[in-house]
């Protein structure tokens, strides 16, 4: 497999410090899960000349170790998309629409492959909701704005505590949570 060269690709941050003068709202979409353990989140980015650009990045919630992705991996998914958008743009994009980032996370993946089994209590059933789904749960509420306590929801919703949810009921909780249409935005 190609190595690659790392000073073909820019950082995120760096995309963002170029256009920064020019940006005028970066709006991210909440995170869609495709399966119970992978998702993507959608991030557009509009400068003052009128142009803008939305772009994706995924993510997946089993990944282990102490990489951004296996440990923030929401927060890393919009950056990436955010990083991704500014590239579309143009910006530090000369050579790739990539970042830095990306890069060197597929590098990581390459060289040390990531494994996944998926939680059971033994007997074929689908185990517990895994931290990162309940990490996933609280980010959503509270960016969206609910009312009330995510646990009150849980327990009236799924009948249970938020620690005893299975990883479907989980899942689901998720996609009920986060608004088909509502965008999050923030203005530079």
């Amino acid at each position: 497999m190609p190595n690659f060269n790392l000073s073909d690709y820019v950082t995120v941050a760096e995309r963002l410090a170029l256009a920064h003068e020019q940006i005028t709202l970066v709006v991210s979409e909440p995170p869609t899960m495709m399966t119970d353990v992978m998702g993507y989140i959608r991030a557009t980015v509009a400068l003052k000349d009128g142009r803008s650009a939305t772009a994706t990045a995924s993510f997946r919630l089993d990944l282990q170790g102490k990489s951004a992705q296996a440990t923030n991996p929401i927060e890393d998914c919009e950056t990436s998309a955010i990083g991704r958008a500014l590239g579309f743009l143009g910006y530090g994009s000369s050579k790739s629409v990539a970042s830095r980032e990306e890069v060197q996370e597929a590098e990581r993946r390459r060289d040390t492959p990531a494994s996944y089994t998926p939680a059971s209590n033994g007997h074929g059933s689908p185990g517990k909701a895994s931290e990162k789904q309940i990490k996933m749960l609280f980010a959503i509420w509270n960016k969206s704005g609910y009312e009330g306590k995510l646990q009150d929801w849980i327990a009236e919703s799924y009948g249970c505590g938020i620690d005893d949810l299975t990883m479907p009921q989980a899942s689901a909780a998720i996609e009920t949570l986060q608004p088909d249409n509502q965008k999050i935005a923030a203005t530079s």
